[in-house]
């Protein structure tokens, strides 16, 4: 969230002034600073001991003060699928595979695209008043939406202690829906950004519950292996969503579609265990 937040942000104060490529440039460079830092970040005590570096792994492990962790033999991927999807578990796997895909490629089939969304819908609509706020207003809606992103974040790992993860990642999630449904026929300047920030803010919330609610539901021995499968799936969806936008056509058929893409997923959450106030399952 923040990283949108600051590209939207320098887009909003440069690009005016400094065009696309200009701007383009300034944002990779700023990815290869982040890249050259990453090279000082030192490696986990778990992962030197996996590959061998024991030596390593205990002088880290005591500078930090923490006990070397216990190393498990690592098994093929193709064990690993067959323990997730072992009668106890296949539900689960199911489940979170629906809510990492849908969500996962709605918010980069949206997000990647917004943009450009925003000046199809503002050319679609004419000259009515809601095209006429895009052409001057767009970089400012951006702004506004993307920056709605953070509250919406915060208040669902706020909320996940409170009432439940599988509530709080349905709740969000049939909200994004929803949102992207008014957005798909909404014509009205108020209504339509009023819309846009509620997508972020339930959008980026159930992110934040999820990120919760996957690795619990699993046991210690593939636990790893269960989150790692999600996401997996999840990066599938992300790369699938920009590449279908452009054969959607319309801003409704776009917004339409996500939605119930959204609506989908949240069916994901019924096949999972509520564990909130609970001992992990080990």
């Amino acid at each position: 969230a923040y990283g949108w937040l600051i590209a939207v942000g320098l887009a909003y104060l440069l690009l005016n002034s400094i065009g696309w490529l200009l701007y383009g440039i300034l944002l990779s460079i700023i990815s290869l600073l982040f890249g050259i830092i990453g090279l000082w970040v030192e490696e986990s005590p778990r992962y030197l001991l996996s590959i061998g570096r024991k030596d390593e792994a205990i002088k880290l492990a005591e500078k930090y003060g923490v006990p070397l962790p216990e190393i498990r033999p690592r098994i093929s991927m193709f064990e690993g699928l067959k323990k997730l999807f072992a009668l106890d578990y296949k539900k689960v796997t199911i489940g979170l595979w629906m809510l990492w895909f849908t969500i996962t490629m709605g918010y980069y089939g949206i997000f990647i695209w917004y943009p450009k969304l925003l000046v199809q819908r503002g050319a679609e609509l004419g000259y009515q008043s809601l095209s006429l706020y895009l052409s001057k207003h767009r970089l400012d809606y951006l702004l506004i939406t993307t920056f709605a992103q953070i509250p919406g974040y915060y208040s669902a790992a706020y909320l996940v202690d409170k009432i439940g993860r599988r509530k709080v990642l349905f709740t969000y999630m049939v909200f994004t829906g929803i949102a992207a449904f008014v957005l798909a026929g909404i014509k009205d300047v108020e209504l339509f950004i009023l819309a846009g920030i509620t997508l972020s803010f339930f959008d980026l919330g159930a992110w934040a519950a999820l990120y919760t609610y996957t690795p619990e539901q699993y046991p210690t021995n593939i636990r790893v292996m269960g989150t790692a499968w999600a996401s997996t799936i999840g990066r599938l969806g992300g790369i699938i969503g920009p590449y279908i936008v452009p054969y959607l056509g319309s801003w409704e058929t776009v917004f339409m579609f996500f939605a119930l893409i959204h609506i989908i997923g949240s069916i994901g959450v019924f096949f999972g265990r509520e564990l909130m106030g609970k001992e992990m399952i080990e």
